[in-house]
């Protein structure tokens, strides 16, 4: 009778795991949805980095050209803190994470 016991304890307990890792196989999924936009953009700003980072030379060696270089300099400084910052919340929020 013990046995029986056991096989039932244990028969339950696997039928609440299995749900459970259907919950949170549901919640992932979810999840993924919910932030699916800003990895989206995410990835779209990063294809575009390099042209990005083009035309920002561009404007400021024309704005230096005008003489107010200061002023674009620490545009581009407030504008690179920026960027940083958005990298560095990227990799806490998301790790380093390699494509399957």
């Amino acid at each position: 009778m013990r046995r029986d016991e056991l096989a039932t304890r244990k028969a339950e307990l696997e039928a609440r795991i299995a749900a459970h890792r259907r919950r949170m196989v549901g919640a992932a999924n979810e999840w993924r949805e919910a932030v699916r936009p800003v990895d989206d953009a995410w990835r779209t700003l990063v294809r575009w980095k390099v042209p990005l980072a083009l035309a920002g030379g561009a404007i400021l060696w024309r704005l230096g050209r005008r003489g107010t270089a200061q002023a674009a300099l620490k545009w581009w400084g407030r504008g690179l803190g920026v960027v940083e910052g958005v990298r560095l919340a990227h990799k806490l929020f998301v790790g380093n994470k390699t494509k399957k």
